[in-house]
């Protein structure tokens, strides 16, 4: 099997020697046409050795075909090898930079919310730029690198493409968490009683106190009542009876007053 290199300076050293070997042949390949151009030129003057050059001729043009064949199939191989390898390594250098994103976030100033947004803006712009990878499509990959997938090769292209899905996994976990901590928590609205408030002008029923309180100002003015009648009755027997009547005549008078 044709060596198509396994890393990116292999390739590049491949297409090295291959321009090389491409220059040196060049001299050959342009003396082989001019060989073929003569012998068509006798050919058509008919020369007495048609039949030897005529065979010749031919000779000289398949093999200035397939060499130039050869020679840009092979370079053609080259360059896809060097796509597919740039690409793998690309795609290395993708999830060590994903993973090194990740780890640089420290989870204590996560609890930030603005920190938290900021980093999970950082984690999306990321996860889009896996699309210049241009591995996520199986069947144009293959299409394009058919022919040059030996084992070595499709076993690295199988161990990127499994990194990849390993960090892109873990970007999606870590984007959960953020989202968590961006999303503000909804605080439940408790119901308030309105208070009540008595109506103006409505009706107001005084409280026990009030009732007591105006029962007692009752007993109290009924008790001035009888004390100013008492002094009343000591003023006019005073002044009207005198020298002093006998206690049955004041008592008399004492009713008689009262009613």
């Amino acid at each position: 099997m044709v060596e198509i290199g396994d890393s990116i300076q292999r390739v590049e050293t491949l297409l090295r020697e291959l321009k090389e070997l491409d220059d040196t042949a060049k001299d050959d390949v342009d003396r082989a046409e001019d060989l073929e151009t003569s012998g068509r030129r006798f050919i058509e003057e008919d020369h007495y050795a048609i039949d030897c050059i005529r065979p010749k001729c031919i000779e000289l043009q398949q093999m200035v075909q397939q060499y130039r064949e050869l020679t840009q199939a092979r370079f053609s191989t080259l360059d896809r090898s060097r796509d597919l390898h740039e690409r793998i390594d690309k795609a290395n250098k993708w999830c060590r930079r994903g993973v090194d994103l990740l780890a640089g976030q420290q989870i204590d100033q996560s609890t930030n919310m603005i920190w938290a947004q900021r980093s999970l803006d950082d984690i999306n712009e990321f996860l889009r730029s896996a699309h210049d990878l241009r591995l996520d499509c199986p069947r144009e990959f293959h299409a394009l690198f058919d022919g040059i997938l030996n084992p070595t090769t499709q076993e690295m292209v199988r161990d990127v493409t499994h990194r990849i899905d390993d960090v892109k996994n873990m970007c999606e976990k870590r984007c959960q968490n953020l989202r968590r901590l961006t999303e503000k928590p909804v605080r439940p609205v408790q119901p308030v009683a309105p208070e009540q408030v008595a109506p103006p002008g409505g009706p107001h029923k005084p409280h026990n106190a009030d009732r007591k309180r105006k029962r007692l100002n009752q007993r109290e003015g009924g008790s001035e009542k009888v004390s100013s009648s008492h002094e009343c009755l000591g003023e006019f027997s005073k002044n009207i009876f005198w020298p002093p009547p006998s206690m049955i005549t004041i008592l008399f008078i004492y009713f008689i007053f009262l009613f």
